[in-house]
C-alpha cells in the first residue's frame, strides 16, 4: 500500500513539473494590424497601446506569426 502511495505522488510531481516547464514557453501578444512584438507578461509597458484583446500563446505561434522578442523584457 505504502508503494502505491509514493508511485502516486511520484506521479504528482512529474505532472506538475512538466506542467511547469511549459509555463515559460507562453507568451503574450496584441494582435492589432500593427502588432510585431511578443511579451513575458500581459502587463508589459509595449503592450499598453493594443487597440485589440491580449491573447496567450506559445512562443512558436507568435514567431510563426512573425513576431520578435520585445526589446524592454528580453534582454
Amino acid at each position: 500500500m505504502k508503494s502505491v502511495g509514493k508511485l502516486f505522488l511520484f506521479g504528482l510531481l512529474i505532472s506538475f513539473l512538466v506542467s511547469f516547464s511549459t509555463l515559460g514557453d507562453q507568451v503574450f501578444i496584441c494582435k492589432g494590424p500593427s502588432s510585431k512584438v511578443y511579451h513575458k507578461s500581459n502587463r508589459c509597458k509595449g503592450l499598453s497601446k493594443c487597440s485589440t484583446e491580449i491573447y496567450n500563446v506559445s512562443i512558436e505561434e507568435a514567431k510563426k506569426l512573425g513576431r520578435r522578442a520585445c526589446k524592454i523584457e528580453f534582454r
